[in-house]
């Protein structure tokens, strides 16, 4: 994690791209292991193309303790009403869907892959 990242988290493009999350903004509920919540925006940039987690990522980075240099990993799995990133290491994301939900046929019910967030 680079000290940047504390105030907004890219998501890797391909890994958005597979999964369908270029195509609108989410507002989401993010949770730790702990069950604690913050509410957060997954967006997509049209210039760029990056998606990130915005709005609420920077409260919760500082509330866990996230510090630059930080490495983890995020697994995305699409439940019935609801996102979920598992944060490998000390977190829990739980993205649930609150608008656009136009963009969820774009995922699948399984496991849809890794998304390393390994910045250097």
């Amino acid at each position: 994690m680079r000290k940047c990242d504390l105030w907004l988290q890219n998501i890797p493009k391909e890994f958005a791209r597979s999964n369908g999350l270029c195509k609108n903004c989410y507002e989401m509920v993010l949770k730790n292991k702990n069950g604690r919540s913050w509410p957060v925006t997954l967006r997509h940039q049209l210039l760029s193309g990056q998606v990130n987690i915005g709005c609420g990522w920077q409260a919760f980075a500082v509330a866990n303790g996230l510090k630059e240099g930080d490495k983890f990993k995020l697994e995305l799995i699409r439940g019935e009403n609801e996102l979920i990133m598992t944060f490998y290491g000390m977190f829990t994301f739980t993205f649930n869907i609150c608008s656009h939900a136009e963009g969820i046929e774009y995922m699948h019910k399984q496991n849809l892959g890794h998304c390393h967030t390994e910045n250097a």
